[in-house]
């Protein structure tokens, strides 16, 4: 069971028609959408997704948010692309694009501060990697 609820999302502005649901499906939807997302932050962080109380449980609830939103627009993302005009590129699609990687990155952020709250949790492994798709954006001026 995952710490974020079919309302959370719901409450972010994710809705049925987005992806040609009908009303009375989208919640069991969200709700394996959410199963899915909980089961890899637990084995992401072990026990500490079970166990974390106060901030840590608070950090992995936002962490689990931020990737439930990461999917839906991926979701989202893919039917857009479908949809993209063929002589270049969509701006409803690179507006998603940004989107996602903004909840890529909201969700490290919080899993990267679970470490500091867990530290004494037995299992817990975590890291973060930063990446950037033009190399030159590494270099030093």
């Amino acid at each position: 069971m995952g710490k974020v609820s079919v309302q959370h999302l719901i409450a972010m502005g994710f809705h049925a028609p987005m992806y040609g649901m009908e009303p009375e499906d989208f919640p069991l939807w969200l709700q394996g959408l959410i199963d899915e997302q909980a089961q890899d932050l637990e084995e992401r962080l072990g026990d500490a997704y079970v166990t974390a109380q106060g901030e840590a449980s608070r950090r992995i609830r936002l962490a689990e948010k931020a990737l439930c939103c990461a999917e839906l627009t991926q979701r989202r993302l893919v039917q857009q692309m479908a949809l993209a005009v063929p002589t270049g590129e969509d701006g409803a699609v690179a507006d998603l694009q940004t989107q996602r990687a903004n909840y890529l990155a909201e969700a490290d952020y919080w899993l990267e501060r679970v470490a500091g709250t867990a530290v004494a949790t037995p299992g817990y492994a975590g890291g973060v990697c930063v990446s950037a798709p033009d190399r030159a954006a590494w270099r030093s001026p």
